[in-house]
């Protein structure tokens, strides 16, 4: 077959089948609608588009190769959120991966996720590198998480799978990664002589200080308790380390070394993951305006309300105020019926403040809204909000990959401190 974006091919195992296999078993009828319906084998597109998309694909010729890797694909992704989340998935589990499962194969992304997940279990075993997610936006897809590439879970943190993947967008999605910076001397190269040079460039690999001080403190737990960790397998509830960040008591790490950072910390008494994300996300992004208002709220020093009352659901956290893409993506959703796709091109059109598609959105946002039964003065006064501070929220996906390197380091620096202590007084 042709290769898909020129990547390699994985290797399926031939037991699980063969592209002449699918080839044979599966009609060009039956491989259109299988592709271009959604997870549930509705909606079908017209004709003329999914054709269109296939012929992107490289053809029908290549569309039975794309089945077979996305049915491997779902199979290992299955199995790794069953070790997860149980036997029975919970119902919004198994949705969502039948969401995002259906969208990776009708890109052709299967093969780059399953080459991805092999690069990164090579690399971490061959070379013995640590490897973490960057700030990309990957964190958003539970597919991700359940494959071992990304290390938060997206459903606990509200991350959106379109954050990081459009379903009509035809940019090739780039995963980003930290690896201690001792193994990135000798990565690229391994790299190149095992899956070429196109993979290398698909996969951004970066080298990090705070992943080669977390492999050599493990290291020395090792030497000195003989006690194996596994290095990123840590509660994100530890109340110790937790106090260290709700005290200001760290050292200058990853997010955290921006100075008002450590200002803040005591005002915003973060006593969870969450804190600590929306602590970040108020002092990295543009959202100085609400700050204070936040933590009024926040320490009980002012009352406030939800303008309607289901916004809760995606506003409580933040008490109320507008923080994330993912929360206003999720709020055009919850009050307007917008579609997932709709949703980030609202924000991405907002951003861009494009009067012509910003007047269509509000339009459509109050029209929606209205209908659904909420008052038109509300939507005109919360649309004017979200407008007006679209341009300083943050992408969570990304400030929950940075947060989670410094909680992840702060930890150790908390549990294990005189291991801590003799590799830092080396540095």
């Amino acid at each position: 077959m042709e290769k898909t974006y020129g990547l390699p091919l994985f290797p399926i195992p031939s037991q699980f089948g063969t592209e002449e296999e699918t080839q044979v078993k599966l009609t060009s009828e039956i491989l259109f609608k299988e592709f271009f319906c959604d997870e549930y084998g509705n909606n079908p597109m017209v004709y003329e588009i999914g054709r269109a998309l296939i012929d992107k694909l490289g053809g029908f010729s290549n569309i039975a190769r794309i089945k077979l890797e996305s049915d491997y694909l779902k199979a290992i992704t299955y199995k790794r959120a069953n070790s997860i989340y149980g036997d029975k998935l919970p119902s919004d589990i198994d949705a969502r991966l039948k969401y995002e499962l259906q969208i990776i194969k009708m890109r052709g992304l299967s093969n780059y996720f399953l080459l991805v997940q092999n690069v990164i279990n090579s690399i971490r075993k061959e070379i013995g590198a640590i490897v973490a997610p960057a700030w990309g936006k990957e964190s958003g897809s539970l597919v991700a998480y359940c494959l071992g590439i990304t290390k938060v879970d997206p459903m606990k943190c509200d991350l959106l799978f379109e954050n990081f993947i459009r379903t009509t967008d035809d940019s090739f999605p780039l995963m980003y990664f930290l690896i201690n910076r001792e193994a990135f001397r000798h990565v690229k190269d391994w790299l190149i002589y095992k899956f070429g040079e196109s993979l290398w460039q698909r996969i951004v690999l970066l080298p990090s200080e705070t992943l080669s001080n977390v492999k050599a403190i493990v290291t020395a737990i090792k030497t000195s308790r003989n006690i194996d960790i596994e290095w990123d397998k840590i509660p994100l509830d530890d109340k110790e380390t937790l106090n260290s960040f709700k005290d200001g008591r760290y050292e200058s790490l990853w997010s955290y070394e921006y100075k008002p950072i450590k200002f803040y910390s005591p005002k915003f008494i973060p006593s969870s993951f969450e804190d600590l994300t929306i602590m970040s996300a108020f002092i990295h992004s543009g959202l100085t305006f609400t700050r204070e208002v936040y933590l009024k709220r926040k320490n009980g020093d002012a009352e406030f309300g939800y303008e309607i009352p289901c916004m809760e659901r995606y506003t409580k956290e933040t008490c109320g105020l507008l923080v994330y893409e993912e929360q206003l993506a999720l709020l055009l959703s919850l009050l307007a019926d917008f579609s997932r796709e709709e949703s980030y091109k609202s924000i991405y059109y907002l951003r861009m403040e494009n009067a012509t598609e910003c007047s269509i959105i509000e339009d459509n946002f109050i029209r929606r809204g209205f209908k659904n039964g909420h008052p038109k003065k509300i939507l005109q006064k919360l649309w004017s909000e979200w407008r007006s501070c679209c341009s300083a929220i943050k992408s969570k996906s990304s400030v929950v990959n940075e947060v989670w390197l410094s909680y992840l380091l702060t930890f150790y620096e908390v549990n294990y401190p005189e291991e801590y202590q003799s590799v830092m007084a080396k540095k």
